[in-house]
C-alpha cells in the first residue's frame, strides 16, 4: 500500500487536487467488477434518493445474509452521490463495539464534510458536540467543558446540537451505516430523532443490516416499524445471484467464460453468495479441486469458503500472520497507532506488514490511519485460528495498549478496554473499566448502554463487597428511567451486600421510598421512609451528616405528603427541620425550608394565597441573591410569579414568570420552563388574549411531554380546550377536555386547577343538555384539593349540585348564564 507521499506524488501525475475534499474512504474492494444482478435494487436505490431529494427524509434499509453484497451495493451509492456533489459519509457498527455511546455518531462527525462546517455552528452547539468530540474544547478554548445529562429533556439539547450539525442548511446529505444491527440503542434514539427533526429535510439514511442477526423486540425492529409506519422507511431485500449471474462475476474475474462445468461446480459450492463466488475465484478453488477443505470450528461457512480464505491466510508471511492475529482479536476495526503497541514491532515494520495484507486484499484503509477487514468473516476465521491460551494473551496485551493510546481520553475506549480484560480473563480490571464506561454512558443519558456496561461489571464481582456499589448505581438508573420495580430489585440486592451500616442501609431506604412514591403508592413510601429514619435515629452520637440525612429523608416525605393533599403534615415536618437546619444547615437550606412552606401553605388555603404568602416568597428570593444561589434564583423567582398570579397580580406575575423563564431557558431546566409556560399561559388566559394563549400553550405542551409532567400535559390539553371554546369548535373542546382529565387521573389528587379544563366541558355538557356531566364537574370544582373558586363563581357549581341530576336543563342553564360574563372576565370560557 503506497505511504502519503508516493499517493500525493502519483496524485499530481494525475492532475488530481492533492488538497481537494477528502473521500470518505479508499476501499479495496473488487472496485473494477460491474455491480452484476443488481439492477432493479439500484432503481429501488435511486427512486428513494429521488423522493428524499425534494424534501422527504427517510430511512432505506438494506437486508440478507453476509455477503450477499449489501456493503458494495452500498458503497455504489456513496460513489455515486459524490459524483453528483451530494454530501455523503459512512461509518460502520462493529458487534465488538455495539455498547459504546455514539460511536457512528462520533464517525460521521469527523469525517470532511461534517467536520469542516464546525466553525458555522454557535457556541452553544460546539459545546454541546464537545462530549464526543473532546478535541474541540482544545480548539475552540471559550467554549466550556459541559455537563452530565442526568435528565431526559438535557438530551433534548444535546440530540439537537447532533441534528444541527449533521443537517446544517438542509443540504442534501448521505448517511450509511453499516451493520446496523449492532448499533448502540442511545445511537438508535438519536437517528429516531434525526429522521423526526425536520420533515423537509433532505436526508437519507442508508442502512446496511444482516436480517440473521436482528431479534426480534429490539429497540431497532420497534424503530424500523414505527418509521414503516410513518412511511419513511424503504426495505430493499438481496437476494442470491442466479448460476448465471454468478458465473458473470466469475468470468470478469477470471478473463474467460466459465465451463458449464465450472459454473455448475461455482454455484453449488457458493449457492450464489457474491463473497463466496469472490473468495472462490481468489483461491482458484474452481481449478484446484484437491484444495484441503478441513473445517474451522466456529465459522459458519461453507467448507469451500472456509478452505479458499484459510489458504489466503497460509500464503501470508509469518510477521503478516501474527499482526493480523493481534487485529483479529482487536475487533472489525483498528487504528495503526493501537496495533503498533499491541505488536510490539517497529512501525515501518508495521507499515510493511500492512502493505501486504492490503495488497492481497484482506484490510483495507477506511480513513487516516485506520483500517479494517475486507469482510468481517476474515477476522472471525483469523480469529478461530488462534489457540484459547493466545486469544488471552493478545486480549490483555491490547487492553493495556488502549489504555496508554487513549490515556488522555479514556472515557471514550474504556468499554473496549473491559471487554478485552474481560476475554483476557482479568475480571477485577474488567469490572473497573466497565463501571467507568457506565459512567461515562450516563454523562451522555445513554442510560440503556450505561446499564449493560453496570451489568456486566456486575457479573463479574457478584460476590464481592463492591458489587453492592454498582447495584446502587443500576437501581438510580433504572429509577430514572421510571423502571421502578428493577430499580428497587437492584437497592434490595445492595441491601443484602452492605452489612450493618445504618447509614448506607439509610440511603438505600430513601431511593427504595422515591421508587413507590414516583409509582403513586404513598403508603409503600411512608413506610420505607420511616425505615430509613428509624435507621438514622438509632446511630449515636450523630454527626453534621447524619443529622442532614435525616433533614432529607424529612423533606422526601414532605414532598409526599403534598401530593396526598396534607398541608398540616408537611408543616409538621418542617417544623422538625427547621429546628435541625437551625444548628447544621446554611442559609441556602433554611431558604428551601422556607419555599416548602410557601406550598405547604398554597396547598392549606387552596391556591388562595395571603399577603404574608407572597411576601414570603419575595423575602426567600432576597435572600437567594444576596448569597449568590445562582442556580436557585430561577425557582425561586417562578414561585414569586406564581404566587401573584394566584392573587390575581397579572401584570407583575407576567414580568416575574417571564424572567423566570428566560433564566431558565439558559440554564436549560426543562422542568421550570414547563412550569413558566403553563402559568404564563394562565396569565394570557386571564386577559383573554388568543393569540399569546395559542403560542405559550404549544411551547408548553412540548415541554411538558419532553419532562413526561401529567399535570402539565394536561393543563396545556384544557388550554386547547378552551382555545377550541372560543372558536366554537365543540369537538374540539371535548378531545382537549378528554385528553386534560386523563392526564390528570395519574395525579393522587388530580391537578388543583382542573377549572381550566372543567368549565370548558360544562360549556359544552350545558348545550348537550347532559346534567350528570355538569354535575360530576361541578363536584370536582369544589373537592378541597381544587382550587378555591372567586366567591362570585363558587355560587355556580354549589347550586348545580343542589339541582341535581333530577333537576331541568333549563334550570341548570340560568345558573351559569347568571355568571357568563364573569366565567369569561376570569377567563374560565
Amino acid at each position: 500500500m503506497p505511504g502519503p507521499m508516493l499517493q500525493a506524488a502519483y496524485e499530481q501525475l494525475l492532475n488530481i487536487e492533492s488538497d481537494a475534499e477528502p473521500p470518505i474512504g479508499r476501499h479495496s474492494t473488487e472496485q473494477h467488477l460491474p455491480l452484476i444482478g443488481r439492477k432493479q435494487e439500484w432503481k429501488r436505490l435511486q427512486a428513494a434518493w429521488q423522493v428524499t431529494a425534494v424534501g422527504h427524509s427517510r430511512i432505506v434499509v438494506l437486508t440478507g445474509e453476509a455477503g450477499i453484497g449489501k456493503s458494495r451495493l452500498a458503497e455504489e451509492m456513496v460513489r455515486w452521490a459524490n459524483r453528483q456533489g451530494i454530501i455523503a459519509v459512512a461509518s460502520n457498527c462493529y458487534l465488538s463495539e455495539s455498547s459504546l455511546a455514539y460511536a457512528p455518531v462520533i464517525s460521521w462527525l469527523r469525517t470532511y464534510p461534517i467536520r469542516s462546517n464546525m466553525e458555522r455552528l454557535s457556541s452553544e452547539t460546539r459545546t454541546e458536540l464537545s462530549r464526543l468530540l473532546p478535541e474541540l474544547l482544545v480548539e475552540y478554548p471559550t467554549i466550556k467543558r459541559p455537563g452530565p445529562l442526568e435528565q431526559s429533556w438535557q438530551r433534548q439539547y444535546f440530540f439537537e446540537a447532533l441534528t444541527s450539525a449533521v443537517l446544517l442548511g438542509n443540504r442534501p446529505i448521505l448517511l450509511l451505516i453499516d451493520d446496523l444491527q449492532w448499533c448502540p440503542p442511545d445511537t438508535l434514539e438519536w437517528l429516531h430523532f434525526l429522521l423526526r427533526y425536520n420533515d423537509r429535510s433532505r436526508l437519507m439514511l442508508l442502512a446496511i443490516v444482516r436480517a440473521e442477526e436482528v431479534h426480534t423486540e429490539t429497540l431497532l425492529v420497534e424503530l424500523l416499524n414505527e418509521l414503516q409506519q410513518g412511511g419513511r422507511l424503504t426495505e430493499i431485500a438481496l437476494t442470491q445471484l442466479s448460476e448465471a449471474e454468478a458465473g458473470e462475476l466469475a468470468s470478469h474475474m477470471l478473463g474467460r467464460t466459465l465451463t458449464p462445468s465450472e459454473a455448475a461446480t461455482l454455484y453449488a459450492e457458493t449457492e450464489g453468495n457474491p463473497f463466496f463466488v469472490v473468495e472462490m475465484m481468489r483461491g482458484n478453488l474452481i481449478t484446484d479441486t484437491k484444495a484441503p477443505r478441513s473445517p474451522t470450528r466456529d465459522v459458519d461457512l461453507p467448507l469451500g469458503v472456509q478452505a479458499v480464505i484459510q489458504r489466503r491466510l497460509d500464503h501470508l508471511t509469518p510477521e503478516a500472520r501474527a499482526v493480523l492475529a493481534v487485529a483479529a482479536v482487536i475487533g472489525r476495526s483498528f487504528s495503526f497507532g493501537l496495533l503498533l503497541r499491541a505488536t510490539a514491532i517497529s512501525e515501518d515494520a508495521l507499515l510493511n506488514v500492512l502493505d501486504e495484507l492490503w495488497q492481497r486484499r484482506i484490510v483495507r484503509e477506511q480513513e487516516a490511519d485506520t483500517y479494517d477487514f475486507t469482510h468481517d468473516k476474515l477476522r472471525v476465521m483469523t480469529y478461530a485460528g488462534l489457540s484459547a491460551s493466545r486469544k488471552r494473551t493478545l486480549h490483555r496485551r491490547i487492553a493495556e495498549a488502549l489504555e496508554t493510546e487513549a490515556a488522555q481520553n479514556l472515557d471514550l475506549v474504556s468499554g473496549q478496554i473491559a471487554m478485552h480484560y474481560e476475554q483476557g480473563y482479568l475480571p477485577l480490571q474488567a469490572a473497573r473499566f466497565y463501571e467507568r464506561a457506565a459512567v461515562s454512558a450516563r454523562r451522555l443519558y445513554a442510560n440503556e448502554t450505561a446499564i449493560g456496561y453496570y451489568k456486566r461489571a456486575l457479573a463479574l464481582l457478584d460476590g464481592r463487597s463492591e458489587a453492592a456499589h454498582l447495584c446502587d448505581q443500576l437501581g438510580e438508573i433504572l429509577h430514572v428511567l421510571g423502571r421502578y420495580d428493577e430499580a428497587r430489585g437492584f437497592w434490595e440486592r445492595a441491601l443484602s451486600m452492605i452489612g450493618s451500616d445504618r447509614l448506607a442501609r439509610a440511603e438505600l431506604y430513601r431511593k427504595l421510598g422515591n421508587a413507590w412514591r414516583d409509582q403513586y403508592l404513598y403508603d409503600e413510601a411512608l413506610r420505607t421512609y420511616n425505615e430509613a429514619y428509624d435507621l438514622l435515629q438509632a446511630i449515636e452520637e450523630p454527626d453534621r451528616i447524619v443529622w442532614l440525612c435525616r433533614t432529607q429523608i424529612k423533606f422526601e416525605q414532605i414532598q409526599t405528603y403534598y401530593w396526598l393533599g396534607q398541608p398540616e403534615a408537611m408543616f409538621s415536618l418542617l417544623d422538625e427541620i427547621a429546628l435541625i437546619l437551625t444548628h447544621y444547615g446554611s442559609k441556602a437550606d433554611q431558604a428551601h425550608v422556607g419555599q416548602m412552606r410557601a406550598i405547604a401553605a398554597l396547598r392549606r388555603d387552596r391556591y388562595c394565597p395571603g399577603t404574608e404568602v407572597v411576601e414570603q416568597c419575595r423575602l426567600i428570593l432576597k435572600t437567594l441573591e444576596e448569597i449568590g444561589q445562582v442556580n436557585a434564583i430561577p425557582a425561586a423567582r417562578f414561585q414569586v410569579g406564581f404566587v401573584l398570579l394566584l392573587s390575581n397580580a397579572i401584570a407583575e406575575a407576567k414580568t416575574e414568570l417571564r424572567d423566570a423563564l428566560e433564566s431558565a431557558e439558559k440554564t436549560t431546566d426543562l422542568t421550570l420552563v414547563a412550569r413558566c409556560l403553563t402559568y404564563l399561559t394562565f396569565t394570557a388566559r386571564k386577559r383573554g388574549d388568543i393569540q399569546q394563549v395559542q403560542s405559550y400553550t404549544e411551547r408548553s405542551l412540548l415541554m411538558a411531554t419532553t419532562v413526561q409532567m401529567p399535570d402539565y400535559i394536561g393543563a396545556a390539553q384544557a388550554n386547547l380546550a378552551w382555545l377550541a371554546w372560543r372558536a366554537r369548535n365543540l369537538d374540539a373542546v371535548q378531545q382537549y377536555g378528554a385528553a386534560a382529565l386523563s392526564a390528570w387521573q395519574k395525579l393522587p389528587v388530580g391537578y388543583m386547577f382542573e377549572w381550566t379544563g372543567r368549565w370548558p366541558l360544562i360549556g359544552v355538557a350545558l348545550l348537550a343538555g347532559d346534567l350528570n356531566q355538569i354535575i360530576t364537574h361541578a363536584q370536582v370544582l369544589l373537592d378541597e384539593h381544587q382550587q378555591r373558586p372567586p366567591r362570585v363563581l363558587e355560587a355556580a357549581p354549589s347550586s348545580a349540585l343542589r339541582i341535581g341530576p333530577n333537576g331541568t336543563i333549563d334550570a341548570m342553564r340560568a345558573v351559569f348564564d347568571s355568571v357568563a360574563a364573569l366565567t369569561r372576565e376570569y377567563g374560565y370560557l
